[in-house]
C-alpha cells in the first residue's frame, strides 16, 4: 500500500515525501505521517493499493 499527498497549484512540500509506501500494520496498529506544505488551496490525499482499493480527501489549506 502507499500513501500520495497531491499539493494544488502554487503549493510545495517542504518536508516529507508525496510517495509514501504503508508498511504492513496489524489489526490493531496504526501509523502516522505528516507533510508541511507551503501555499493556500486545495491538497489531495490519496491511500491504498491496486487490490485493496484506494481512498481521497482533499484538505483545504488556508
Amino acid at each position: 500500500m502507499r500513501i500520495t499527498v497531491e499539493p494544488g497549484k502554487g503549493q510545495s512540500i517542504i518536508s516529507g515525501q508525496k510517495v509514501q509506501r504503508i508498511p504492513r500494520l496489524e489489526g490493531d496498529k496504526s501509523i502516522e505521517y505528516s507533510w508541511l506544505i507551503s501555499g493556500k488551496g486545495p491538497v489531495k490525499i490519496t491511500a491504498g493499493a491496486l487490490n485493496t482499493g484506494t481512498i481521497s480527501t482533499s484538505l483545504d489549506l488556508k
